[in-house]
């Protein structure tokens, strides 16, 4: 009879020990817009490196698209300490570039170097991400303009169901990229 209480106690004891797997936080809504900062900074990055005439507005969007990239990431890990970030760079506004801790590989290229702009087709990487640079500036440009229209409405849709710190900081991104959609034309 002792044996069978004892037994009792023990099964309750280990039973009272075991725990069910905590769920997942949901994704973090910043996560989408950090991830179009880091490929609109990367896209931009080589659209400054393979076509010259664009390369003064293309490295201004990449910088802030990268300033973008920071400050979003470090506001997912601030809210989800435990939330995968890839590396940012400010030497080339891409994830995971030479000389961001824990990356992998560095900017290139399938066109000749020097080319100035006329290699049809570039692609560049930027981390494991691989960057497709229109042959053409006109394109180039228009990717560009595409890229920062689609981050500007991704912005401008989260601001209104986000807590106003973060508003603040989403809506600063939705004006940025309309600044530069006035620039890009």
């Amino acid at each position: 009879m002792l044996a069978g209480a004892a037994l009792g106690v023990a099964a309750a004891a280990v039973g009272g020990c075991t725990t069910t797997p905590a769920s997942l936080p949901p994704p973090d809504p910043l996560q989408p817009l950090l991830a179009a900062a880091l490929s609109d900074s990367a896209l931009a990055t080589e659209v400054a490196r393979v076509h010259p005439t664009l390369a003064a507005v293309a490295s201004a969007l990449a910088a802030d698209r990268t300033a973008h990239a920071e400050s979003l990431g470090a506001e997912v890990l601030r809210a989800t300490p435990s939330a995968s970030i890839p590396p940012v760079s400010r030497s080339t506004g891409s994830a995971g570039s030479a000389g961001s801790p824990g990356s992998a590989g560095s900017p290139g290229s399938t066109g000749s170097p020097g080319s100035g702009g006329s290699a049809a087709g570039s692609t560049g990487t930027a981390g494991s991400a691989v960057v497709e640079v229109p042959p053409a500036p006109a394109a180039a440009g228009a990717a560009l303009v595409e890229a920062v229209r689609a981050a500007q409405s991704q912005a401008a849709a989260l601001i209104a169901g986000l807590p106003r710190y973060r508003a603040g900081m989403v809506a600063s991104v939705a004006a940025c990229c309309a600044s530069h959609l006035a620039v890009l034309g």
